[in-house]
């Protein structure tokens, strides 16, 4: 019977690791190569580094038009199909031609079960899942125009 234990197996390590470690590091592929940490000096672009916060950067302005041209009818539909549950006094009155909300949505971070939990209300808000149950939140995460988590929260969105 072959018994195999650490003490097997150091002398095989040992016999790869050597040549290895006595290797000098300019014959080590670039990507293991050891670079300083030092600064170093640098062109600084001619434009600055930031931008002055007066008004949305055009392409976020781009976004927020095109968005909110969807969100708006995503919403407006929403907003139909939960009428038909409710009670004539109790129903949403959206007038034609009123600007509709911008709305965002925040994943909590804390732990899997906090990503897990996210990703339920994201299930059961989005009308593309027809795995979940029908609820009256159906079809409200389309009206969504932003999702942003921290931590674990940002797992959810593939960050």
């Amino acid at each position: 019977m072959l018994t195999l234990t650490l003490a097997t197996f150091v002398p095989v390590i040992i016999a790869i690791l050597i040549p290895w470690l006595a290797t000098p590091a300019h014959a080590l592929p670039s990507l293991i190569k050891l670079t300083s940490y030092a600064p170093v000096a640098a062109e600084c672009p001619s434009s600055g580094l930031t931008r002055d916060a007066i008004g949305l950067c055009s392409g976020e302005a781009e976004y927020r038009t095109n968005r909110s041209k969807v969100a708006s009818q995503h919403l407006r539909e929403w907003f139909t199909a939960v009428n038909k549950d409710m009670p004539e006094k109790d129903r949403f009155e959206i007038e034609k031609g009123v600007e509709m909300p911008v709305i965002g949505l925040a994943s909590s971070g804390g732990g899997i079960g906090s990503m897990v939990n996210n990703a339920g209300l994201v299930q059961a808000w989005d009308n593309r899942d027809s795995s979940s149950v029908k609820s009256n939140m159906k079809g409200f995460y389309q009206s969504i125009s932003y999702h942003a988590g921290t931590s674990t929260g940002a797992w959810l969105l593939g960050g």
